[in-house]
């Protein structure tokens, strides 16, 4: 048989050659991905673009201002109604109902007289007679002490006539204070306002018996409101200083709030601050009167007892600001665009809210700054922003 012909085995040459093109592949391979690397490494070391912002432009305010402190509705006055002498009622004022008004010194009520004057007549007629015996008494004195100093009669009838003369002083006096409660017991009979009153409440009917200390009513005076707040000592520096600067009284304001009732705003004056600061909340209580609080128009809207807004007119001590409340951060900062787009923090004292605008203080000047209205994710000294456009401001 035939053998078959060996295999040959490859020489050294094609296997260097194949080892060339391997390496020369593997280093294409790698140069590549390093090229590619180092693109996307260029391109993810771009610089973020500056955000596209909106500002405003700051203005100077006047230095007046209003300062806020809730509050309560009270009346300047309040009185309960009660029976001072027992009897039944004969006469009632036809507004003597709750929610009625009863102008001052008309008769709201008025019990039964007829035992009172009788017991006046009585007194009065006990009076006259008390007065008849003085006079008989004091004649008898005086004669009898002629008697007795010219030894006509003894010294002891002397005596007894001076003993019945004062005795008859003694009995005048009495009747005296007799009359004098008869007519007071008579004139607690008839129950008068004693201010120009609105009825709060009342519990009487014609006919019914009024016993001594019953309660008969609850009036408050309708003449005038008023509200007591808690300022603090800058707040009440501030309004000092506006009361300094006005002529006439400051403007004072009592606004519904969430919690009140009512609905309508009050126009008053400051009447008082407290001498003491309130060792709890570190404020000083001030009282602010509404003369039309409790007029026949506010009848329905205004209530005592309704919380209430007292705004007070203040003067800021340094120049006052305004800015858009959108550019304030935490209400204490707001950041401020420099000639080169790039932010700064610059602190504020906010002092009132106008509209979309709060007056403010600051230690820098602020006027003709450009602000920061719109609010971004991150927000830091130095930061470059782009600016769009400026944000119009709400002048009301």
């Amino acid at each position: 048989m035939a053998q078959e012909p060996a295999l040959k085995k490859p020489s050294l040459l094609w296997i260097a050659a194949g080892a060339g093109v391997l390496l020369l592949g593997l280093l294409v391979f790698f140069l590549s991905g390093s090229m590619g690397s180092a693109s996307g490494s260029e391109t993810g070391n771009d610089a973020v673009p500056a955000p596209v912002v909106e500002y405003a432009r700051v203005s100077a305010a006047d230095q007046l201002f209003m300062v806020t402190a809730p509050g309560r509705m009270d009346a300047r006055q309040r009185l309960s109604v009660v029976g001072e002498v027992p009897g039944k009622i004969s006469y009632i004022h036809p507004d003597f109902e709750t929610g009625g008004r009863i102008p001052k010194n008309d008769v709201m009520l008025r019990i039964d007289p007829g035992d009172y004057r009788a017991d006046l007549a009585r007194a009065e007629a006990q009076l006259t007679t008390a007065l008849a015996s003085l006079e008989r008494a004091q004649s008898d004195r005086d004669r009898q002490v002629e008697l007795a100093d010219i030894g006509a009669v003894p010294s002891a009838q002397k005596e007894a006539a001076i003993a019945n003369f004062a005795s008859a002083e003694s009995n005048v006096a009495q009747a005296e204070a007799q009359v004098t409660i008869a007519r007071r017991n008579l004139n607690k009979t008839t129950l008068r306002a004693p201010f120009d009153a609105l009825v709060v409440s009342e519990a009487v009917a014609p006919d019914t018996y009024v016993a001594p200390g019953a309660p008969l009513a609850e009036l408050i005076d309708a003449s005038a409101g008023e509200i007591s707040a808690g300022l603090s000592p800058d707040d009440v520096a501030a309004v000092r200083r506006a009361r300094a600067a006005e002529e006439n009284a400051i403007t004072v304001r009592a606004v519904p709030n969430d919690a009140s009732i009512g609905d309508v705003r009050l126009t008053g004056y400051l009447a008082s601050f407290a001498p003491t600061i309130d060792p709890a909340s570190r404020t000083v209580a001030v009282r602010a009167v509404f003369p039309e609080a409790f007029s026949s128009e506010n009848q329905g809207s205004v209530f005592v007892g309704d919380f209430m807004t007292l705004e007070i007119e203040a003067k800021a001590e340094t120049p006052v600001y305004r800015v858009p409340t959108a550019a304030l951060r935490q209400e204490k900062s707001v950041w401020l665009i420099a000639a080169d787009e790039t932010l700064t923090r610059a602190m504020v004292t906010p002092l009132e809210t106008r509209g979309t605008d709060t007056l403010v203080t600051s230690a820098v000047n602020l006027e003709s700054q450009r602000v920061l209205t719109t609010p971004l994710a991150e927000e830091t000294d130095g930061m470059t922003v782009r600016l769009q456009s400026e944000l119009a401001q709400d002048n009301r």
